[in-house]
């Protein structure tokens, strides 16, 4: 197994482009990383990382817990912008409910209709139509026993009837408080919507395994 960094700065002259397997600095370049010098070309713009090219063969290429992070640190709770080196990537299910403002297709757990991984879409799930409405869950143990968290994505599968407009928002409970990231208009077909925290919202403090564990839930609310 290998880890590989790739850090890189867009600019027809003086971008940068480094990348690194293990730790180990392979390619270190400057200079143009754009392929044009014209800043507003949406057709020089980077749109894509490739992994796995080898010239034609017919391999596999596996690889997981890919992260990628911009240079905006403006965000207080969401203010990481250098390469954090070998970090694990987890995915947790809910495992009990803590707010409950929607409503379950069957039966009064909330949480048993959105555990499964993947969704299962319209087998189970939760709705409403009132608008400020929250679901929150209790979710399961930090992978990792006695260190501090290094982000918190909130995930979610949504999508709308056809007859009508609507938006939906990720939301992180803390200390008896709702923080959220931005609403996002739902689709007529199911898609993941989703909001990052590198930051306790509450303290702007590290993300402690006990606040995880313990101290929080996750979930969303519907904004119109």
């Amino acid at each position: 197994q290998y880890y590989l960094d790739f850090v890189g700065t867009i600019h027809p002259s003086t971008g940068t482009a480094q990348f690194k397997v293990n730790g180990d600095l392979w390619i270190d370049f400057t200079g143009n990383t754009r392929a044009s010098s014209d800043f507003f070309s949406p057709a020089n713009a980077w749109d894509e990382f490739a992994m796995g090219h080898a010239n034609g063969l017919n391999v596999t290429w596996g690889f997981d817990d890919l992260y990628v992070i911009d240079g905006d640190a403006s965000d207080a709770t969401n203010d990481i912008v250098a390469a954090m080196g070998d970090i694990q990537v987890s995915w947790r299910a809910p495992t009990q409910d803590d707010l409950r403002g929607w409503v379950p297709l069957t039966g009064v757990q909330h949480y048993a209709m959105v555990d499964e991984v993947p969704p299962d879409d319209d087998t189970t799930y939760n709705y409403t139509a009132v608008a400020n409405a929250v679901d929150t869950f209790g979710m399961q143990a930090a992978p990792i026993v006695g260190v501090n968290i290094v982000a918190v994505q909130v995930i979610y599968s949504r999508r709308r009837l056809p007859d009508g407009i609507t938006s939906t928002r990720p939301v992180w409970r803390v200390g008896g408080t709702n923080y959220t990231r931005a609403a996002m208009g739902d689709a007529t077909s199911y898609t993941f919507h989703r909001g990052i925290w590198t930051k306790n919202p509450d303290t702007l403090g590290v993300i402690s395994e006990a606040t995880w564990n313990s101290g929080s839930s996750v979930g969303y609310e519907k904004v119109t």
